[in-house]
């Protein structure tokens, strides 16, 4: 820090752009939770490369020998080992993003569940009082959109009942057996996250 002119922490953290979270990770060794962004920037107002970075501010070695005794990196081994790093830290980022996003799918799953049918059910029935509170959910469509969350089956819709993507109402009910969604599932690339409910009937509201 003093080589790169900085003299408190709270300099280094305004000018690398960082949070107070990141700041504190990078102060008692653990680099290796840092953003990518995060350690570029911090590389930079330093004036260090990237992997001295994460090596003096984490617990990572990153070339040793058998001695314990780090070895000089020729000037393609650096530049291997830094493209290494930056994949390693950006499959990191990807896995915690799909992470964070099935656990939050997981909270709103009854929100989630009865956004569709509500609109439906408005759009039916333009005095329902739940047109205010469909206002409110715009965000939530967004959200969707972003996340890039695909929809499993339409509202009232006629399908073909499978377990794997389907809750049924009742236990008797077989798979290829011809269902009706009553609220929709939700599934992130190959993955389901909720299972759409189905039942044999279709509500009376749907009439």
């Amino acid at each position: 820090m003093q080589a790169a002119g900085i003299s408190t922490w709270r300099e280094l953290r305004q000018k690398a752009k960082l949070s107070r979270g990141a700041l504190n990770a990078l102060r008692t060794g653990q680099a290796e939770k840092l953003k990518l962004a995060d350690l570029n920037r911090a590389a930079s107002i330093l004036q260090v490369p990237l992997p001295s970075l994460i090596q003096d501010f984490s617990g990572i070695e990153l070339v040793q020998d058998f001695s314990g005794i780090e070895l000089a990196l020729e000037p393609a081994e650096t530049a291997q080992e830094v493209q290494r790093l930056h994949k390693q830290l950006e499959q990191q980022e990807g896995q915690l993003r799909h992470q964070i996003r099935a656990e939050l799918v997981e909270k709103l799953k009854p929100l989630l569940m009865q956004y569709p049918t509500l609109q439906q059910v408005v759009q039916r029935r333009p005095d329902y009082p739940a047109q205010q509170v469909l206002a409110l959910l715009t965000c939530l469509g967004n959200l969707l959109e972003d996340w890039q969350l695909e929809t499993i089956g339409q509202v009232w819709q006629q399908v073909a009942y499978d377990p794997e993507s389907h809750q049924a109402d009742e236990e008797d009910i077989q798979a290829g057996e011809p269902v009706y969604v009553r609220f929709v599932g939700y599934r992130l690339r190959d993955q389901v996250l909720v299972r759409a409910k189905v039942s044999r009937t279709l509500p009376s509201l749907a009439a």
